[in-house]
């Protein structure tokens, strides 16, 4: 709608009847060609929260978020554009998106902290003012050279997140990370998890959820049963 590849988000709603239909179609107030807008999706409550990792801002692909809320008459507003405060050219901020409560976490794969396409992921909070801003950045204890860390879920005070290049049990087997928000306001990495099978180019992290104590981990290249690239998930309590 606003160039090539510009993007855009539907929302559904199932009505009295049990159907599931169309009540607005979202775009980017600043849109434009190849921005990418909705390559990630959160929805909490009355929020909406979507990326835009083709978003040039900050540089080409450094990427963006955005932020929508849905009024008492039904519209859907864009209330606020999230940006990294180092955000910087091909990083693909928004790429992966999470969204709970007042709360919201953005991965950014091609970030280069601890190497080209490390990755990394950024928290930000609804203040006082309603507005968001950003309280942390995330990285990988072990966090390496194209490690691509920035597949993202929060619930609470704790976030997951995947790095599905990491070389753990060999070159892309992938590792997924737990980060909890202490009393001192700061996130610490608490553990690490790995599949008891992990591989070679498995992926594991490639898409990661969590809900209360269970994780829930995504191998999209994991070749059980024999067959190539079939994949799998795992779930891990915490």
């Amino acid at each position: 709608d606003l160039g090539a590849i510009s993007g855009s988000a539907y929302v559904f709603e199932r009505d009295a009847s049990g159907l599931w239909t169309q009540t607005a179609k979202l775009v980017a107030s600043d849109g434009d060609m190849e921005d990418g807008f909705g390559v990630s999706a959160a929805l909490f409550g009355d929020r909406a929260l979507l990326g835009a990792s083709g978003d040039e801002d900050q540089g080409e692909s450094a990427g963006s978020a955005y932020l929508f809320e849905r009024e008492d008459d039904g519209d859907w507003i864009q209330v606020q554009k999230l940006l990294a405060l180092d955000g910087a050219t091909f990083d693909v901020f928004g790429a992966a998106v999470s969204l709970v409560g007042n709360r919201a976490v953005v991965g950014a794969y091609g970030d280069d902290d601890l190497g080209d396409g490390s990755g990394s992921a950024y928290v930000f909070e609804r203040n006082s003012n309603g507005q968001w801003v950003e309280t942390a950045k995330l990285l990988a204890s072990d966090g390496t050279e194209g490690d691509l860390f920035g597949s993202v879920s929060i619930c609470g005070d704790r976030a997951v997140i995947g790095a599905r290049r990491a070389e753990i049990s060999g070159a892309s087997s992938g590792s997924t990370y737990v980060f909890e928000l202490k009393r001192s306001g700061a996130w610490s990495e608490t553990s690490a998890l790995h599949p008891s099978d992990g591989a070679l180019d498995d992926h594991f992290g490639s898409a990661a959820s969590v809900l209360g104590d269970r994780a829930l981990v995504g191998a999209r290249l994991e070749d059980h049963g024999g067959a190539g690239d079939q994949g799998a998930a795992y779930v891990f309590a915490l």
